[in-house]
C-alpha cells in the first residue's frame, strides 16, 4: 500500500490550516481576557480600595442584621398602624402621633430604633402593644 504524495500532501495541509486556525482563536480569546482584566482593574477607584480592605477586616454583628432584617418589617407594621395621627382625637396627641409617625417611616428598617419608639409611643401617646 503505497500513498500518493498527494493526497499525504492534502491531509498534512488540511491538518495545519485547523491547527492554525485554532491557535489564532486562543490567541484572540487570551487577549479579549486580558484587556477585560485589565480594564477591570482601571475601574477600581485607588481611594476606594482602602475602603474595600477595612470593610473586610472589620467585624459585623450577625445578631443585629438579622433582627434588622426579619423583626423590622413587624416592628413598622404594628407602629404604623398604632401611632397613625388620624387615630387620635386630641389635638396635641394628633401632633406627637404625626411626629413619632414620621421617625416610624423614617426607620423602618432599624430594628433597634424601632424598639426605642415603640418604647416612646407606650410613653406619650399611652399605648399597649
Amino acid at each position: 500500500m503505497v500513498q500518493e504524495p498527494e493526497a499525504a500532501l492534502e491531509t498534512t495541509t488540511n491538518f495545519n490550516w485547523w491547527l492554525i486556525l485554532a491557535i489564532i482563536q486562543f490567541i484572540t480569546i487570551a487577549f479579549l481576557f486580558y484587556r477585560n482584566r485589565k480594564l477591570k482593574l482601571a475601574l477600581v477607584n485607588p481611594d476606594k480600595f482602602d475602603e474595600l480592605k477595612v470593610a473586610k477586616t472589620s467585624d459585623i454583628n450577625m445578631t443585629d442584621l438579622m433582627d434588622n432584617i426579619n423583626n423590622s418589617r413587624d416592628d413598622y407594621k404594628i407602629l404604623s398602624r398604632k401611632c397613625h395621627p388620624d387615630r387620635f382625637q386630641n389635638e396635641e396627641d394628633k401632633i406627637k402621633a404625626d411626629d413619632l409617625f414620621q421617625e416610624v417611616s423614617l426607620h423602618k428598617r432599624n430594628h433597634a430604633k424601632l424598639a426605642e419608639l415603640k418604647i416612646r409611643a407606650e410613653r406619650e401617646l399611652n399605648i399597649k402593644f
